[in-house]
């Protein structure tokens, strides 16, 4: 079985789409990985990148069709990135039985 993990740096989601779907066509399985960085538990220090970024990320790829989601952590922040991880597996595990996820 060959696992491909998908991932661009920035989190832009046509290079995402692009690269899960050449894996798609070779028949492999698609890790996509969402990049994070910052920290969504200290609400004085959110910008863009909060949570329900990475909720809607997380929601676009799951529905372009990736088999497996990982979080790419960039910093060591370990609360933060759990908080995150527990939403994004408690929103995407309710809609699709089908997906692993890797940390």
């Amino acid at each position: 079985m060959d696992i491909f993990r998908v991932f661009d740096s920035m989190n832009f989601l046509p290079n995402l789409k692009l690269g899960m779907e050449a894996v798609g066509e070779a028949g492999g399985v698609i890790e996509a990985a969402i990049c994070y960085t910052g920290d969504v538990s200290d609400p004085t220090k959110i910008s863009k990148y909060d949570l329900e970024y990475y909720l809607n990320l997380a929601q676009e790829l799951v529905t372009i069709g990736t088999h497996i989601l990982c979080i790419k952590v960039s910093v060591f922040r370990v609360r933060s990135v759990l908080r995150a991880t527990v939403a994004v597996v408690y929103l995407i595990s309710t809609e699709s039985e089908a997906l692993s996820f890797a940390c």
